[in-house]
């Protein structure tokens, strides 16, 4: 059985508390930051150089992790286990 005062302690209440401050902020940042880039990528015309930031990005990604690309699974499973 499940035993509901078992599982909830009043004392972690403002650690619940502080957790929902920091993700409404961070919500709240990532809403703004998604807006001005929207703005941003919305005057650049032609589409290739609107996909080149992405693209960099990920290049750079794949050149500093090489494990994630092609075999992302068994990198993210052995990051789960601790398995470095």
């Amino acid at each position: 059985t499940l035993d509901v005062f078992a599982i909830f302690r009043l004392k972690e209440v403002p650690y619940y508390i502080l957790m929902g401050i920091f993700t409404g902020f961070f919500g709240l940042f990532f809403s703004t930051l998604y807006k001005k880039s929207s703005k941003i990528f919305a005057q650049i015309k032609p589409p290739f150089l609107r996909i080149l930031p992405a693209a960099i990005t990920i290049g750079l990604l794949v050149w500093l992790f090489p494990s994630i690309f092609a075999e992302g699974y068994a990198a993210l499973n052995a990051a789960i286990d601790s398995d470095y």
